[in-house]
């Protein structure tokens, strides 16, 4: 599948990355993702439509949220099959 890195770097290279994985442990060893996966954010996929394969990943770390990607691809669903879907009430605190 393909991960498009949604926001630019703060550290060179500035742009955004992309990358081809085939596998969750290859998503979250993506340098942009992996630091937040080190400290144990809870990554959640998003999608608006069904119709296509394009997903995007979102994830929680004490609180915060980070867009972190957007990922498409035949096997994109299969790969981050084992993510909980995010939905609006995750967002707010209880």
């Amino acid at each position: 599948m393909k991960v498009q890195q949604l926001l630019r770097n703060s550290v060179e290279p500035f742009e955004p990355q992309s990358a081809n994985v085939s596998s969750m442990e290859e998503l979250l060893e993506l340098p942009w993702i992996k630091d937040l996966a080190n400290n144990d954010a809870k990554f959640y996929r998003f999608s608006t439509s069904r119709t296509d394969d394009n997903w995007i990943l979102t994830a929680e770390l004490h609180g915060v949220w980070h867009v972190m990607a957007l990922v498409s691809g035949e096997d994109s669903e299969r790969i981050i099959d084992s993510l909980p879907m995010w939905t609006p009430s995750k967002s707010r605190s209880t």
